[in-house]
């Protein structure tokens, strides 16, 4: 089944499609200057287009790729995505649009470069599987919706009608195209299956024109000056200049690999990564750890059980009770209207080879044998993968009728392996590196369906060990988090089960008899006023019956002659033959992929019947199946923006006539700072907050260094110095104060604060890495912050004595040191 867009990849690919509009802009411009050249017979100037629409679009430091041998720049972008967030299916939409959008061709050759073999089995497996979201996009972006994917060192070669009649995608693994001398390597050497890309070897001339037009083609040296080109696989993706996807990009950063994929005249290469060198990619977008959390794509926070100084059974007994316990949660969860989960525990042992039992470590047979003889696992639901058995690699680990509970391994599942029912990691073995821990959390933290459960023990994942230095494992693991792109969520994302401890922190005593009410947005209704709820209040107030997608915008492609290349294509070689209908795109069909965005299924149905009537009046029903995955894009798209203007306007239109309001409540149903808060401590790792002397103005005594990230830490340091300033707080994340607005999700402040001066200000105070400036969250944020402050400021006097007369909602960027003080400053001096 397709899967669906979550908002920060819509976000992604609509910031990919902008800059591809600059690059075209850009280009527009060039063309235009160089036929102006051209009449005054000078030279035409070539600019690096990707260069100007990086700066155009607000960008610094975009650092060029060059094919050093033709001089050629590259244009390459990085989408930085962490471990959980889809690279691959983002990947998909990507190249589609490049494809489509920048090169406007639906054929051509992709380069998908992948660094393991786990990956590469992981990724040929999608890719060769028409039901796969994965390969149901790249078909979609194909000519006859059917994308042809090939292996280098499997089955036939790829043909050059292939690549000019058809999108063709060449998975590859990185060691293939980036180790040592190059003229070593295979995919450089002569190889018969691509004879028919090249000339005949005797005509020489042919071969000297190809060299003049693709002047970095291997060749072999003949007799005087003529030469012969090489019918080798690296020649054959220099004359099809490739569009190269590099997923975990950021292991091709050496200088052999570097030049040997510049080497390759690629029309473009998009790299994939959760941690991108600075110095290497440049980075278009930057999924933060924390919107993956708030999409529920991830499991968090890490809950850890560490018993010092026990052995390897006991571990393995306890992950084993902790996978009963959840798998019992999981059971009543689907009884009650759920989706399917089986929870699978991942156990790393120190050895699997068959000759290294019995040599004082723990084996993955010993492992076997006590949960099979001991716990009472049934023989086929305990699995061992390593580099010699691989009892998993035909099972369908999400189907119900698998029957696979626990995964033994000791390296084949580092990397590459995603399954989202794994949820218990034991680590058995004694090793800490950095490099296994963190390659093995990434294996349990994807959250199964992206969604949560709303139980605690299914949207957590759970790892088990043994060790006497918990504190420096706890550190490994946020070092872990930071190098999966998770390093924002590192803070109260790990809970240490055994040495955790509930601190109850009161308030400072000069600030005791404060009473800090805090405003709230609420409803009113038939003269009641209570908390605004998103669904009752604004999901069901939004007129569906004004909503309708009447321009389809198909991309129903027709084959046409592409003489783009080295190659001109031939009419006789377009195989125009029909498809035969596989299926049917139904109206239930469409309607299954819009229940998530419209409430009510019969207003899903009325829609989607008028977008089916009116595609099958603009083209026959095969084309509109061929083409339903882009009437579905094309319809959520649609749906959402239309969704999003309805709330916002409903929202604002209730706002001016005072029935949203945003204010303080008499009746005591505004949320009031606590006298107390309760702080989850683990003895002997969680500091409390510092300044350069000790916090005076925070209104709690103590706060967890933890629980505030370095810009965090400055601001609060920074708001104890302010003199205008009565008190400061940090609110609990996502636990205390929130702000409802047009969107379901609640808006949660990062630090509230009360100015004393003429005023008497309350300051709602939202934090923010540079990075997240532009992109949509943040712009909903402060739009609804100006409308909540305006709406507060035109409430007038408000009846609760003691309290701010006047609200301000700021969100702070961690730019420069001096720009945001300076800002801040300005907040807590005037008010």
């Amino acid at each position: 089944m397709m899967l669906e867009l979550r908002k920060y990849q819509e976000d992604v690919l609509s910031d990919l499609r902008a800059f591809l509009d600059k690059m075209i802009e850009e280009k527009q411009e060039q063309e235009e200057y160089n036929e102006l050249r051209a009449s005054r017979s000078k030279p035409p100037k070539q600019r690096n287009l990707a260069d100007l629409a990086w700066q155009a679009t607000g960008r610094n430091n975009y650092t060029d790729r060059k094919n050093e041998k033709t001089g050629h720049s590259i244009p390459h972008l990085c989408l930085k995505v962490p471990t959980g967030g889809g690279k691959t299916f983002l990947a998909t939409h990507a190249v589609k649009i490049i494809n489509h959008h920048y090169f406007r061709r639906n054929t051509g050759l992709i380069l998908w470069v992948v660094p393991s073999d786990a990956i590469y089995q992981q990724t040929l497996k999608a890719f060769n599987d028409i039901e796969h979201p994965y390969r149901q996009i790249l078909d979609m972006a194909a000519p006859r919706k059917r994308a042809r994917i090939f292996e280098r060192h499997r089955h036939s070669a790829f043909s050059p009608i292939d690549v000019e009649s058809d999108l063709s995608v060449l998975l590859l693994m990185m060691q293939a195209a980036g180790r040592g001398d190059k003229e070593t390597l295979r995919m450089f050497q002569d190889n018969g299956k691509y004879m028919e890309f090249f000339p005949d070897t005797n005509n020489h001339q042919a071969h000297q024109e190809l060299l003049e037009r693709v002047p970095n083609l291997c060749f072999h040296e003949g007799a005087g000056a003529a030469k012969t080109v090489k019918c080798s696989l690296g020649n054959v993706l220099r004359m099809f200049r490739p569009i190269i996807v590099l997923d975990e990009g950021h292991t091709a950063t050496s200088t052999t690999r570097r030049e040997t994929f510049n080497d390759f005249n690629p029309r473009f290469i998009l790299e994939l990564s959760a941690t991108p060198p600075k110095e290497y990619s440049n980075v278009l977008v930057d999924v933060s750890g924390e919107t993956l959390r708030d999409e529920e794509m991830i499991k968090l926070p890490i809950q850890l059980k560490n018993r010092a100084n026990d052995d390897w059974k006991t571990t393995l007994s306890d992950s084993c009770e902790r996978l009963k316990d959840i798998t019992r949660q999981a059971e009543k969860y689907r009884s009650n209207g759920g989706r399917y989960i089986r929870p699978m525990l991942l156990v790393r042992v120190e050895n699997t080879g068959k000759d290294q039992r019995g040599r004082g470590t723990i084996h993955a047979d010993d492992v076997q044998e006590y949960l099979t003889a001991d716990l009472g696992f049934p023989e086929d639901a305990v699995r061992v993968k390593s580099s010699e058995i691989d009892e998993i690699s035909k099972e369908d680990l999400l189907s119900p009728s698998c029957p696979v509970r626990v995964v033994i391994t000791k390296d084949a599942l580092r990397e590459g392996w995603d399954c989202p029912f794994a949820y218990v990691l034991a680590l058995l073995d004694k090793t800490r590196s950095l490099q296994t821990l963190t390659q093995l959390i990434g294996r349990v933290l994807r959250q199964p369906y992206a969604q949560r459960t709303g139980i605690d023990d299914l949207d957590t994942a759970h790892v088990f060990c043994s060790t006497q230095d918990v504190k420096k494992l706890v550190q490994s693991i946020k070092d872990s988090l930071e190098h999966h792109g998770l390093g924002d969520t590192a803070r109260g994302s790990i809970s240490v089960s055994e040495e955790r401890k509930e601190v109850l922190v009161s308030r400072r005593k000069k600030f005791k008899n404060l009473n800090i009410p805090m405003p709230k947005v609420f409803y009113r209704e038939k003269g009641k006023t209570r908390p605004l709820d998103y669904e009752r209040d604004i999901l069901s107030n939004i007129n569906w019956n004004e909503i309708k997608c009447e321009e389809l915008g198909l991309r129903l492609e027709t084959e046409q002659k592409i003489t783009e290349g080295l190659i001109d294509i031939k009419d006789d070689a377009l195989d125009t033959t029909r498809i035969a209908m596989e299926g049917e795109a139904t109206d239930a069909f469409f309607a299954r992929h819009l229940t998530d965005i419209i409430p009510n299924p019969w207003q899903a149905m009325r829609i989607v019947r008028e977008t089916s009537h009116l595609a099958n009046q603009q083209s026959n029903p095969q084309d509109v199946y061929n083409d339903r995955m882009n009437i579905v894009d094309h319809m959520r798209r649609d749906i959402g923006e239309q969704k999003e203007t309805a709330s916002r306007t409903f929202f604002i239109n209730k706002l001016r006539a005072n029935e949203i309001v945003f204010r303080l409540d008499a009746t005591n149903s505004s949320w009031k700072v606590p006298q107390e808060i309760i702080l989850q401590r683990v003895d002997g790792q969680d500091r409390y907050l510092q300044t350069d002397g000790q916090l005076s103005l925070s209104l709690f005594e103590k706060y967890l260094e933890r629980d505030f990230n370095e810009f965090e830490r400055g601001v609060a340091c920074y708001l104890d110095e302010a003199r205008a300033l009565k008190w400061w707080h940090r609110v609990a994340a996502r636990k205390e104060y929130g702000l409802q607005g047009w969107r379901k999700h609640i808006v949660y402040p990062d630090f509230l604060a009360f100015i004393s001066n003429d005023k008497d200000s309350s300051l709602i105070l939202e934090t923010k890495g540079s990075h997240l400036a532009g992109n949509d969250d943040t712009k909903y944020k402060k739009r609804l912050f100006k409308l909540l402050e305006k709406s507060y400021a035109d409430i007038g006097d408000v009846s609760i004595s003691g309290v701010a007369k006047h609200v301000m909602l700021r969100i702070i960027y961690d730019k420069d040191n001096v720009d945001w003080k300076r800002e801040l400053g300005s907040l807590v001096s005037h008010g």
